[in-house]
């Protein structure tokens, strides 16, 4: 079945989306000179001080993600259950962000954090939701 011009909106839009991420991710993870004179302080302790689990977390939220917006663009019915995998990493890092954490995610973030924290679970919510459907409407093989 032929996808809808929507598909090929959404799928373009999850690639740019979770290679953002993705390229947060590298950058953090080598502790990026350039990258981390850019942050605040209170950031860098953040994000020094998490824990493996909740590195794991984000790991699967953005890898998961890149990996769920590859298959979608295939259109291969597994986007679905990785964008899931994905959603249960951004669960996981927004508990320790907001639960966990010595340092609370919203002193990290600043002002922008209630908007960002929004996007950051409606995106991955809505693409885990898209997926599905589209499998549903047979458009995922």
């Amino acid at each position: 079945m032929k996808p809808p011009w929507h598909f090929w909106v959404t799928a373009i839009f999850a690639l740019i989306w979770y290679a953002n991420g993705a390229y947060d991710y590298i950058l953090t993870k080598t502790e990026n000179a350039e990258y981390f004179a850019q942050l605040t302080p209170i950031h860098i302790a953040y994000l020094k001080a998490l824990p493996v689990w909740a590195g794991m977390a984000w790991a699967l939220a953005v890898w998961g993600g890149v990996g769920g917006a590859i298959l979608l663009l295939l259109r291969l019915r597994f986007a679905g259950v990785v964008f899931g995998v994905a959603l249960l990493g951004v669960v996981g890092k927004l508990v320790y962000g907001f639960g966990l954490s010595e340092v609370v995610i919203l002193a990290v973030l600043g002002p922008f954090a209630t908007t960002f924290t929004l996007a950051i679970v409606l995106i991955p919510s809505g693409l885990w939701i898209y997926a599905r459907q589209m499998t549903k409407a047979r458009i995922l093989q």
